[in-house]
């Protein structure tokens, strides 16, 4: 063979559908994905985040049918936000017997008993301040915020949370929670916490969403988001302290850290696809500027790539309705005359002609090595062009039109 041409050819392994799938090394699963939600007492209706297309503020009093809905989407966890009208100096509601904090987990633990529920840990949303803890003299005071956040950790853990989510960036959180919690008697209530919180300009959008009533920042007790080093020193104490999760926050623009963390630590490993993140996809695909369906299943599949093991992201209720790939239903690169087959379209991938069966096989089966050897399956579910501009690709041969699978169950 003439010294001009390859003797490596990669492309070997990408000529098709079922070898490029035989042959991806990342995948995630539903069950993989966390969904934020924000509630909102003494509201009649819900109310639309204009800075976070497709997410609303729930009514509490509809938040039963809403984790109903969840559940049968196949939602298995979800991390409970509070926005509460009744805010004071040190976020006391927090710790009530029937506060916010309280009624949420119950109302969840009622609706769907088995429903993974976490408590995001915090004050920020019920101080009068917008501070994630108790101020003096314009400094949040680290150890007067770690006595609240023990009780407000025990009042979730006898509500019925599962996890208590400490968010509040405070020095020795961890250890002070597992300390109240175990004088409580729930030694078995686990902790997730944000072990590396960094003060990113990506948290914009949550304002809006949970209603804070912070001025200035958050920059003395939330990490400097240029310090690589100090990220997994953070993580490596909360560990120490006694977290059963650890979590990276945001994900995306911090890719980095969690590969770093997932190396230095063996717990498993959470990452936040914050409010930001999430808005940047939506307007850019409300722009026609990208493909919504495709570049989320990208920036999930990069985190998950990086070593995060759950996903906490708003996007988890469009993967649970469309399912974990989405449907190609008409190619560029057919003649018109040929009639569309179902097909399913991997992310970044070219057409093909091979009839998919990979997501009917991993709803049917959870994902990984079983989902391949239900492919030969055919799919249950079908789509349908559709002609919106905002899904066209331009290009070498690319999918131009889809059509999200929606499984009966959601509706």
């Amino acid at each position: 063979m003439s010294s001009q041409f390859p003797v490596s050819r990669p492309r070997r392994l990408r000529r098709s559908e079922a070898l490029r799938s035989v042959y991806q090394e990342t995948e995630f699963r539903l069950e993989d994905l966390v969904l934020p939600i924000f509630v909102e007492e003494e509201i009649d209706d819900f109310v639309p985040i204009t800075s976070m297309p497709g997410v609303n503020r729930i009514p509490e009093r509809k938040l039963a049918s809403e984790i109903e809905r969840y559940a049968r989407a196949g939602i298995r966890s979800v991390m409970l936000f509070g926005v509460s009208h009744h805010l004071d100096a040190t976020g006391s509601d927090t710790w009530a017997e029937n506060g916010l904090v309280s009624r949420l987990v119950r109302t969840t633990r009622e609706a769907v008993p088995e429903m993974i529920v976490m408590s995001d840990t915090c004050f920020c949303e019920y101080t009068s301040h917008g501070h994630c803890g108790v101020l003096h003299d314009c400094e949040v005071d680290n150890d007067a915020t770690l006595v609240n956040l023990g009780k407000q950790a025990v009042a979730a853990a006898r509500a019925g949370a599962d996890f208590i989510s400490p968010s509040a960036a405070m020095d020795g959180q961890v250890q002070a929670i597992r300390s109240a919690l175990d004088g409580a008697g729930f030694h078995n209530t686990s902790i997730m916490a944000y072990s590396t919180k960094f003060a990113s300009a990506l948290y914009g959008p949550f304002r809006e969403a949970g209603g804070t009533a912070l001025k200035g920042d958050r920059k003395a007790y939330q990490m400097n988001p240029m310090n690589r080093r100090e990220a997994v020193r953070e993580s490596l104490l909360d560990e120490a302290e006694g977290a059963d999760v650890l979590m990276v926050k945001p994900a995306g623009a911090y890719l980095d850290v969690i590969r770093d963390i997932r190396e230095a630590s063996r717990l498993p490993l959470a990452a936040y696809q914050v409010s930001g993140e999430y808005a940047m996809i939506k307007f850019g695909a409300l722009a026609g500027a990208v493909d919504e369906a495709r570049v989320m299943r990208e920036s999930l599949g990069a985190i998950k790539r990086a070593g995060a093991d759950q996903i906490l992201t708003y996007f988890a209720m469009d993967i649970a309705r469309d399912g974990i790939e989405v449907l190609a239903s008409q190619c560029a690169c057919r003649p018109a005359s040929q009639p569309p087959t179902a097909r399913l379209w991997s992310v970044g991938g070219p057409c093909t002609d091979s009839v998919g069966g990979r997501l009917a096989g991993r709803r049917a089966t959870g994902g990984g090595a079983t989902a391949r050897q239900a492919r030969t399956k055919t799919p249950r579910l079908r789509g349908v062009p559709v002609s919106s501009s905002r899904h066209q690709t331009s290009g070498s041969p690319t999918c131009s039109s889809f059509m999200p699978l929606v499984p009966p169950t959601v509706w």
